[in-house]
Order: structure tokens, then C-alpha cells, then sequence
């Protein structure tokens, strides 16, 4: 063999390991943008449901205020699909029912 000859297959060598470095590299970075995307993803997921359940906290105790300020208890309407005072109903049974048959 030649000096011509040992030197190019050197540099071949050497280019295919540098090729492997790179392809290593590259691979790395993009598993480091999918690790970064993840943890995007699941940040806004945290986000969308604590915004949620904060909602639904709130929405619970406006209901609550909302029936400590009536101070009427509510009923199921008898024969009915809907929710009357309790109050009203016990002061005249007798009137509720005989307005379900007019």
C-alpha cells in the first residue's frame, strides 16, 4: 500500500465516526425538544384543569349563597318535573292538587 492509500482510508474512518456523532447529536436534540414538548403539554393540561376546577368551586358557592339567601326550602312538585317551595305546598295541599286537575 502507498501513503496515498493508508491516509484516505484514515479519513474515511474518521468521516464515518463523525457521521455517527452528528446522527448522535441530532438524535438527541430531538429527543430533548420531545421531553420539552411534554412538558408543555402537560403544563397547559395543569393549567386548563385547575382553571376548571376553580369554576367549579366558584359555581358552587354562588349556588350556595344563592339558597342561603332564599332561606325557602325547595320540593319536588308532585306529579310534576320541576321544584316548588315547600312552604307554599304545606300551607294548602289540598289547593295544589286540586289545580293539577283544572
Amino acid at each position: 500500500m502507498g501513503g496515498c492509500e493508508s491516509t484516505h482510508s484514515n479519513s474515511e474512518a474518521a468521516g464515518s465516526d463523525h457521521d455517527q456523532d452528528l446522527a448522535q447529536v441530532v438524535k438527541k436534540e430531538k429527543e430533548d425538544q420531545v421531553v420539552e414538548t411534554l412538558k408543555v403539554v402537560g403544563t397547559v393540561a395543569a393549567v386548563v384543569v385547575g382553571v376548571a376546577l376553580v369554576g367549579w368551586g366558584l359555581s358552587q358557592l354562588v349556588d350556595g349563597l344563592e339558597e342561603k339567601s332564599n332561606k325557602k326550602k325547595m320540593m319536588k312538585a308532585p306529579g310534576r318535573d320541576f321544584r316548588i317551595f315547600r312552604d307554599d305546598f304545606e300551607r294548602d295541599p289540598s289547593g295544589y292538587f286540586r289545580s293539577l286537575r283544572h
